[in-house]
């Protein structure tokens, strides 16, 4: 499983990401990074909104 890491979050703010169950911190997402499954084919492509819970 790929991650991607995100840049500028506060790192002590929980995140609710769209379409997913979790939460996740904002330092997670710095360090460790969004899990992401991989995509099929060719142009395919992910929007993810993320919303902070702090």
């Amino acid at each position: 499983m790929r991650r991607l890491r995100l840049k500028g979050l506060h790192a002590e703010f929980d995140y609710r990401v769209s379409g997913l169950e979790d939460h996740y911190l904002g330092d997670r997402l710095m360090q460790i990074g969004l899990p992401i499954l991989p995509l099929d084919g060719d142009y395919k492509s992910v929007w993810f909104k993320l919303s902070a819970a702090n």
